[in-house]
């Protein structure tokens, strides 16, 4: 039986297109499909229909009847994996891209636990306090742990911010996380413009734009000259774009590597960031005005610190008398001393969380058997 590529072009596309689309893969490619199904339709030999039906990485065509070589055309590529692979991303910059240009979330470039401990450091949201709330700072520095804090001097903020997570942890945990989201905010959308800029810019080179995520959009006229141009009219389209960026002299990527580099004073809502900020040191110097027994703070002070110097809030630790049980400290109320915890059995899922004094925390560590631990 004759080949349908011995056919007459207009019989053989009409063939072609016969053919339902989801299913073109499982049939050869003959030599010359695309390119000359494009130049076809240019002379008015075949329809758009016909033509969206010989190569499968056409999507459809918006006809320019007054000069049909003017057509848009959109190829799909399935995915943004498949296209970032195919113009030279990295998977990194693939991943990165998703990230920071999807509409329904946000990549976390920063996350609380080391912005928590940047904190404790002397960086990170130290330096988007206002004057505000540098002076509240101050007064709770000064008059409850006679230090005074010298802004310029990271080591000493530092040291002040780890103060602060300990006897504070839920405040100091507000205000890690509202920068978190708002720095967060302002690089996502800094990140967004700079790889759509750059990638609309590479496209452009070639006659092509970028449509939806994983689509291109281009003209069939763009299309048959890069088909001269790089002298393959006898590849599919994906093949021919594959050639295309593989020749291609520009580089485009680094921008996870770059990832921190994304950032712009304009799209930080640092009068939002600064009210929680006030509202927490609020917070704080209203719990240690309303203790004006100053041997209280100084006992409350000297079992914070005796506890948290072993044993850091948030992490879990084993009993030292019972290494089936787990324990981890969530906070400490100056209002009645109590040491809140967490507790768990290794291997389960249950969780008890209850307060206990400090004679009662050393307790439970080296006398277990003490407590009811139903978990």
């Amino acid at each position: 039986m004759t080949s349908p590529v011995f056919f007459k072009e207009q019989s053989k596309y009409t063939y072609k297109y016969s053919i339902s689309k989801p299913n073109f893969y499982l049939f050869d490619m003959e030599l010359g499909d695309s390119f000359y199904g494009l130049r076809n339709f240019v002379k008015g030999r075949i329809t758009k229909y016909e033509l969206e039906g010989i190569d499968p990485t056409i999507d459809s065509i918006r006809e320019d009847s007054k000069n049909k070589a003017q057509s848009t055309i959109i190829l799909q590529f399935d995915s943004f994996e498949k296209f970032g692979k195919m113009i030279g991303l990295s998977e990194d910059d693939i991943f990165f891209y998703q990230m920071v240009t999807s509409p329904y979330q946000t990549y976390e470039i920063y996350d609380s636990y080391g912005v928590e401990d940047d904190f404790k450091q002397g960086f990170g949201p130290w330096h988007d306090f206002n004057d505000e709330n540098k002076d509240l700072a101050n007064q709770i520095a000064k008059y409850y742990f006679n230090t005074v804090l010298d802004w310029n001097d990271n080591d000493a903020m530092g040291e002040f911010g780890t103060k602060l997570d300990k006897f504070f942890p839920r405040s100091v945990d507000n205000i890690v996380s509202d920068w978190v989201h708002e720095k967060n905010y302002e690089m996502n959308k800094v990140g967004r413009e700079h790889v759509e800029k750059e990638l609309d810019g590479y496209l452009s080179d070639f006659g092509l734009e970028l449509y939806g995520q994983d689509s291109i959009k281009t003209t069939v006229a763009d299309l048959v000259s890069l088909y001269l141009q790089f002298g393959v009219p006898h590849l599919s389209i994906y093949k021919l774009f594959k050639e295309v960026f593989k020749n291609s002299n520009r580089n485009i990527g680094g921008w996870d590597e770059d990832r921190y580099e994304y950032q712009n004073d304009d799209y930080f809502d640092i009068d939002s960031f600064n009210r929680t900020v006030e509202k927490e040191l609020e917070n704080i110097l209203g719990e240690l005005e309303d203790d004006n027994d100053e041997d209280s703070l100084k006992d409350y002070v000297k079992m914070v610190d005796s506890i948290t110097n072993k044993y850091r809030p948030g992490n879990w630790y084993s009993l030292p008398k019972d290494d089936e049980l787990n324990f981890k400290i969530l906070n400490f109320d100056r209002k009645d001393g109590k040491i809140e915890l967490s507790l768990k059995r290794k291997g389960s899922p249950n969780i008890k969380t209850f307060g206990v004094s400090q004679d009662g925390f050393y307790k439970l560590l080296y006398q277990p058997e003490l407590f009811r631990l139903e978990i």
